[in-house]
């Protein structure tokens, strides 16, 4: 791991936090802390910096932190996603996380299997730790927002009624056969959107009926040409094309 990201309930003090339990070995083990090391770090939802090591074992450590820079600048973009296996969902979350999306939207669909619905991988506890493990190969200190709706219908309501209206916002759901990204309309809609959202379907990909409700809510159907792919693949895949043609034209 790149850094340690602690938690605020882990702060004895302002600069100082202690690690115990778990977290203790976790930090033994996999960021290979001990007396004297020095560190990148930070605080989940807050500061950046370093952290000197004063002590550590594998039931305890504690760090001593300095910490000046800020959290980076997310993706102005809410990715939503069809509820999809256990697996998959992690990886979604870690790739989110680590490219710096706002939000991540999991949501049921007609293809969703329901037994996934009630997974504990759709939990708070689940969410947060393999976020915080994406964030700490990144070393940054902000979480995606995480929903999760049962229903696609009552969440795109709620999604329409949000305060960004359409003209601040694009709206694109990934299809096979969808215009691709390099489009010129779709390109200069990009550029001209405060907020995009994004929405991939599970493993099963979207049905007749999903890709009909998300097109009366405004989402244009986008594409990576003939192949289907996983659905990490396409997530990882189309953000990068997105932050890729926003960087482009705006000529970073």
């Amino acid at each position: 791991m790149n850094s340690i990201i602690v938690l605020q309930s882990e702060l004895s003090t302002e600069l100082t936090a202690t690690l115990v339990g778990e977290r203790a070995a976790y930090a033994w083990d996999i960021h290979k802390l001990r007396s004297g090391v020095k560190i990148r770090a930070g605080v989940l939802g807050g500061k950046r910096g370093m952290a000197h090591v004063i002590s550590a074992t594998p039931q305890e450590s504690v760090l001593k932190m300095e910490l000046e820079l800020e959290s980076r600048t997310p993706l102005p973009i809410d990715l939503i996603v069809g509820v999809c296996r256990p697996q998959t969902s992690k990886k979604v979350l870690q790739v989110g996380s680590m490219l710096g999306v706002l939000s991540i939207n999991f949501v049921g669909s007609e293809r969703t299997e329901k037994s996934y619905l009630q997974s504990k991988s759709l939990g708070e506890e689940f969410i947060v730790e393999h976020s915080l493990k994406a964030l700490e190969q990144i070393w940054d200190t902000r979480l995606p927002t995480v929903s999760v709706s049962q229903d696609m219908r009552r969440f795109l309501k709620a999604w329409q009624d949000e305060e960004i209206g359409a003209d601040q916002r694009i709206n694109l759901v990934a299809s096979p056969g969808g215009v691709l990204l390099s489009d010129k309309d779709i390109s200069q809609r990009i550029l001209g959107s405060d907020r995009i959202s994004l929405a991939v379907g599970p493993e099963a990909g979207w049905s007749e009926g999903d890709l009909e409700t998300l097109s009366q809510a405004g989402f244009v159907s986008v594409g990576m040409g003939e192949r289907v792919v996983r659905v990490e693949v396409a997530v990882t895949a189309l953000l990068s094309q997105v932050m890729f043609v926003r960087d482009l034209l705006r000529g970073n």
